[in-house]
């Protein structure tokens, strides 16, 4: 199976729903690609609510930080840095037949990114080669490999976090999972890890570790352990956070024929937060050779 695929297909529904429709319940209530189920739980209606739901803990949080202050940094991450650029390596399934996942992103903050991926399999056979650009008011994705690109307006909910929850559709109810809106845009599940505050309002039992480092930061480790309404074991993960940032930096994310099985290893090998990003970055320029699809099409195929 190509893991990354069948996540892109996910987001891929998803999108066409939210784009063309202009649903957002897919997005709200699903937190996809990452081999865990989402747990529901109950919380304001906004993320700038969720955020403001406690005050900010002393940074940096260390391994005597108490869970509830390291759950409110990951929840206020997205408001501690304006821009990132990260290099990121994902192996899907370790220790069986590994899928490698080499990914740049570039973002400045609220809804401008560039993402590259590459995918590779365990005979170093490209499976996957995608440009992912948004400019803030269109997003664009080309598939570098059938030579094909799309485009589509934003949604009006990418441009601000409080336009973003409840308030789109009160049939949704209280209890569903707010992700920050770049994690539902930004096709990779990397994205839940650069904005946290979706996996943070899972339910689940958190534990700490103790300390680390992960390209050259210094990060908590912590154990997450999710269970459903009726107390059965729904996700499980080891997730190495920022201790200034809330950034998820390292994550392990659990599942397979049992759930000690590591189905997911994804590590940031290099970061820098606040950094100038020139313009240029976020202008999408296709390849005079590559076809444009409709957005429906591209998907399609």
């Amino acid at each position: 199976m190509n893991y990354l695929f069948e996540h892109f297909k996910r987001y891929r529904k998803d999108l066409f729903i939210g784009v063309t429709v202009g649903l957002v319940v897919g997005f709200v209530a699903l937190i996809t690609g990452l081999g865990l189920q989402p747990a529901m739980a109950s919380h304001p209606k906004t993320l700038s609510s969720i955020a403001d739901s406690a005050p900010m803990p002393e940074l940096p949080i260390t391994d005597q930080s108490s869970v509830e202050d390291i759950l409110t940094l990951m929840k206020n991450s997205h408001n501690l840095w304006k821009t990132l650029n990260a290099d990121v390596l994902t192996v899907w399934q370790p220790a069986r037949e590994p899928q490698t996942v080499y990914t740049n992103i570039q973002i400045e903050q609220i809804s401008k990114a560039r993402l590259t991926i590459q995918q590779y399999n365990n005979d170093n056979k490209q499976m996957f080669d995608v440009l992912w650009v948004s400019d803030g008011e269109k997003a664009y994705e080309q598939d570098n490999l059938s030579k094909r690109y799309t485009e589509y307006t934003l949604p009006t909910f990418a441009q601000s976090v409080d336009d973003f929850g409840l308030q789109s559709n009160s049939s949704l109810g209280d209890s569903v999972i707010i992700r920050h809106p770049m994690a539902v845009l930004i096709p990779s599940p990397i994205a839940d890890y650069l904005y946290p505050t979706g996996l943070m309002q899972r339910q689940g039992k958190l534990e700490v570790l103790g300390t680390d480092k992960v390209s050259s930061r210094e990060a908590v480790v912590i154990a997450w352990v999710g269970f459903d309404e009726k107390g059965l074991l729904t996700g499980k993960a080891t997730f190495w956070v920022d201790s200034y940032t809330g950034v998820i930096l390292k994550a392990l994310v659990y599942g397979g024929e049992t759930w000690d099985d590591v189905a997911e290893e994804t590590t940031i090998v290099s970061i820098v937060f606040d950094k100038e990003i020139e313009a240029e970055v976020f202008a999408f320029k296709s390849s005079p050779d590559f076809e444009y699809l409709p957005l429906e099409k591209f998907y399609n195929h």
